[in-house]
């Protein structure tokens, strides 16, 4: 099931974002750490710059983003972003319009987040 979810309720209900970069610094690359804390493993990660209408590449590859486990992307241009998961199951969790920059960042997806993609709430 593919359901688009806005950023300003995942940050308010769904996802814990912590910043870890400097504030105030100048708009740079980041470097992204992406902590699953669900029960799903995930198979598949898209990033796409909010204003196009394509993914880019699988960025786990050949991976996967097991339970418990961290994923580090690196030099991620800065822009607005909208992020593709797809958990074991085979559900599509689209997190839209992600401010991608600073120095560091770490990204944490719960049960809560896709539960609420698979169910629309």
């Amino acid at each position: 099931m593919r359901v688009s979810i806005r950023w300003t309720v995942l940050a308010a209900v769904l996802v814990a974002v912590s910043w870890t970069g400097v504030a105030g610094a100048a708009r740079s690359d980041s470097d992204v750490t992406f902590v699953n804390k669900s029960s799903w493993d995930i198979y598949e990660l898209y990033l796409s710059p909010s204003d196009d209408d394509e993914w880019g590449p699988d960025q786990l590859e050949e991976g996967v983003l097991e339970s418990g486990g961290e994923f580090l992307l690196y030099s991620i241009p800065c822009d607005d972003y909208d992020v593709l998961l797809i958990d074991e199951d085979g559900d599509e969790c689209i997190l839209e319009e992600i401010d991608l920059c600073g120095d560091s960042e770490e990204w944490v997806i719960t049960n809560k987040a896709l539960l609420a993609c698979e169910f629309g709430s």
